[in-house]
């Protein structure tokens, strides 16, 4: 939506075009960037002058001069030491926390694990105090925190920084934000957790700095748990609720004591079968498939084969609707994502309504388990970078 506004908001909205157009290009001139943006040359330099007062911009080498000579012009870039970026997945069993620098790097990740039976109001508690431990092992005096950012499964009333429903929380409508603004001393953000891995792949990632239209998954739990982010035309896309990408569980136990008996044809009287047909734990079965796998064992293929059927068949539909550009898949199952990868495609392209020749690229988050929480931290980044914010 349009915006208007007086100078110093002209002036806030100049400083961040400039400041994400250093991110991406990984520094420029104040020539190239009076180019990019056309402002001219004095005005830049004037904002840039004003980003370094307040320590976001270093000066850095000198590029190469013209072919007439002279003088060699001064390279502008982002300072990384700027301040750090917190950013936190909540899961129903743990938390994953990423620690990020002003140029998107990564510092620090950690996990921890929630002690059994804990109320909504005890999970906060060790919330705040796990993550003020991993906080205090950084100097923040020199790095200032600069933000926080939570990405939780479920759906989040953005508005009022409501958890509306979430495995993570017993209460509905828990009021997460504002009880974590309380605890910490610098900004808070909330947002669902496939949101906030979607934002941060845009981020994070070069490579789809000019991609449009994004399409990411995630799977957790057991890989049972699924979410989806939509990046369109550079946006996100949360729609009339914020409840986009919500999805029903992957896998249900019919569909394991289904997949116990075709395997039985084939594989009569192997252990891994009565695994399947008990269906208790569903972490000790996909252990169990990981190991098989690893060692090349034909039943434990054959069962990658099949639990990569409910995935396909939720892709194929996304990718007819959406037509994403790329497909990113994230969140714990990259643990199978070797055995995974050649399926999915294969599936996608004899089942899908488009021709191959427009199939979208499809991968795996290069930042494996950790994706969600650092797309968290790249939101805080965002906000401090993006005009739209």
């Amino acid at each position: 939506m349009f915006k208007s506004g007086n100078h110093r908001f002209l002036k806030g909205l100049n400083c961040k075009h400039i400041l994400n157009l250093l991110r991406t290009h990984q520094g420029l001139t104040a020539r190239q960037l009076s180019e990019q943006t056309g402002l001219k040359i004095a005005t830049v330099l004037n904002l840039l002058k004003n980003l370094e007062k307040h320590n976001q911009v270093i000066r850095k080498e000198r590029g190469a001069s013209t072919a007439r000579g002279g003088k060699k012009p001064l390279i502008w870039d982002i300072n990384p030491h700027f301040g750090l970026a917190l950013g936190v997945e909540w899961l129903s069993t743990e938390l994953r926390a990423a620690l990020i620098n002003f140029n998107f790097e990564l510092i620090e990740r950690k996990t921890f694990v929630f002690p059994a039976k804990l109320t909504d109001s005890q999970k906060v508690e060790f919330f705040v105090k796990s993550i003020d431990e991993f906080v205090a092992t950084f100097n923040t005096l020199q790095r200032p925190i600069v933000g926080l950012g939570v990405g939780l499964a479920g759906i989040i009333d953005l508005a009022a920084g409501c958890v509306v429903d979430s495995l993570s929380f017993q209460s509905r409508n828990f009021p997460l934000l504002k009880t974590l603004k309380a605890c910490f001393p610098f900004p808070v953000f909330l947002d669902n957790e496939s949101n906030v891995g979607a934002l941060g792949l845009k981020w994070l990632l070069p490579q789809f700095y000019d991609k449009r239209n994004l399409l990411y998954v995630t799977l957790h739990q057991c890989f049972s748990g699924m979410g989806t982010g939509f990046i369109f035309n550079h946006q996100l896309y949360r729609g009339r609720q914020n409840s986009t990408g919500e999805w029903p569980v992957l896998f249900s136990p019919s569909f394991f004591a289904k997949l116990a008996s075709q395997l039985a044809q084939i594989h009569k009287g192997h252990p891994f079968i009565d695994l399947l047909r008990n269906y208790n734990d569903l972490s000790k079965i996909f252990r169990a498939a990981i190991e098989l796998a690893e060692q090349n064992e034909p039943i434990a293929l054959e069962f990658m084969r099949f639990v990569s059927m409910p995935l396909a068949g939720r892709l194929q539909l996304l990718i007819n609707l959406l037509d994403p550009e790329y497909v990113v898949i994230g969140g714990d199952i990259l643990e199978i994502s070797k055995y995974l990868k050649s399926h999915l495609e294969q599936q996608i392209f004899n089942e899908g309504l488009i021709g191959k020749q427009k199939l979208p690229g499809l991968m795996f988050s290069p930042f494996g388990a950790y994706t969600n929480a650092l797309g968290a931290a790249a939101t805080v980044m965002a906000d401090i970078y993006s005009p739209d914010s």
